[in-house]
């Protein structure tokens, strides 16, 4: 019996990101789990690796990755919510704290980091190409409004390299 479905669409800079959503079939052991690596260091990998990412003791929720370009991800978290008693593609409410808050179903980097715990990330990246800022991405699982919330700063490399 069949309860929900949800329909997975690829990111939004995608040119047709309704058609654009693949699952991969053979791939390296880095993002997803691939539990027989081959000689050519490639497997079939593991899409439904359920893990408790919402921090609620339940390993009820597994991550998708769009393969971008030069080691940036998008990715996006699917599983069950108790709460909702239903499948579901996790929202995730990012903050700058300078704009009003945006919600999307994709996020760079993301939850392609292990969590410090489950439902708690804090990690700072380098988006690269030109890009002259370092992020920090500080990652909490809001259980009431059942989503992931995003506190996103930027620091300049300047700062970085030659902090004041």
């Amino acid at each position: 019996m069949l309860l929900n479905t949800v329909e997975i669409t690829g990111p939004a800079f995608m040119s047709d990101p309704a058609e654009s959503f693949r699952l991969p079939f053979f791939v390296a052991n880095y993002y997803y789990t691939v539990p027989k690596i081959g000689s050519n260091r490639e497997g079939v990998p593991r899409i439904l690796n359920l893990r408790d990412l919402t921090g609620d003791g339940i390993a009820a929720e597994f991550v998708l990755f769009m393969y971008g370009a030069c080691g940036i991800v998008p990715t996006g978290v699917f599983g069950y919510s108790q709460q909702a008693d239903r499948a579901v593609w996790y929202a995730i409410e990012v903050s700058d704290g300078k704009q009003k808050a945006a919600v999307q179903f994709w996020v760079d980097q993301v939850f392609a980091r292990k969590p410090v715990r489950p439902g708690y990330w804090d990690f700072k990246w380098d988006p690269g190409h030109g890009a002259d800022v370092t992020i920090r991405d500080q990652v909490s699982f809001d259980a009431a409004r059942q989503l992931f919330v995003i506190k996103q700063t930027t620091t300049p490399y300047s700062e970085t390299v030659h902090p004041k």
